[in-house]
Order: structure tokens, then C-alpha cells, then sequence
């Protein structure tokens, strides 16, 4: 898990990705640094069509926070812009579509593969 200490207004990067081409669901949480404060701010949401970026998506800054990841989002950033001082904790993504992307490419190997092994003998 990776920690960013985000001053109040300022605007972080906290989360970069770069063409893997899979839809993603990314998790980070976030607390004031200070006891007492209340959470509050907006999430910048940049994505692209390839290389043709795409319009910003902006939420609530929220203690749990879950953004989405596009399947032709090439270039993939979120951002926070704290309304207090907040500790930020990146919790890891769910790429739930994986393990179907990995049964489509082991079928379409195997359709190419056996019909090269059983003429073969």
C-alpha cells in the first residue's frame, strides 16, 4: 500500500497508470491529518481515447474512494485537491475483467496450436 501526505488545495497525482488496456476499478482512502477536520475536496479524473485525451471527470473527495479505469484509457491519472491536510492511502485495484482476458488468449493459442500438433504427427 502506498501513503501521499496531500496538503490542504493542493493538486496530487495519486494514481498513474499507463496502456494496459484493462478496465480497472481503482480503491484509495483518505483521512484528515488533523483530528477534527472534516473530509472534503474533489477527485480529477483524467483519462484517453488512445491519444486523444479525454474531458476531466470530477467527484466528492470521500474517505473511501473508488474511480474507474476504461478499457482505451491509454493514459490514466487521478488527482485530489484536498479542502484540509489528508493522508491518502492506495489500496489496490480490482481488474475483475482479467482472468476473461486470460481464457479468451489461452483459447484463441489453443485453436491455433492443435490443429499444428495433430498435423504434425
Amino acid at each position: 500500500m502506498k501513503t501521499i501526505n496531500v496538503k490542504a488545495g493542493d493538486r496530487v497525482r495519486v494514481i498513474h497508470k499507463f496502456s494496459n488496456s484493462l478496465q480497472t476499478t481503482y480503491q484509495f482512502e483518505a483521512e484528515p491529518v488533523n483530528a477534527g477536520e472534516e473530509l472534503s475536496g474533489i477527485v480529477e479524473i483524467n483519462g484517453s481515447n488512445w491519444l486523444f485525451p479525454k474531458p476531466s471527470i470530477t467527484q466528492k473527495f470521500l474517505k473511501s474512494n473508488l474511480v474507474e479505469k476504461g478499457m482505451w484509457d491509454t493514459f490514466y491519472s487521478v488527482y485530489v485537491v484536498p479542502d484540509c491536510d489528508v493522508r491518502v492511502t492506495s489500496t489496490g485495484s480490482n481488474s475483475s475483467k482479467m482472468w476473461l482476458y486470460l481464457i479468451i488468449v489461452a483459447a484463441v493459442i489453443a485453436v491455433a496450436v492443435v490443429p499444428i500438433l495433430l498435423s504434425a504427427g
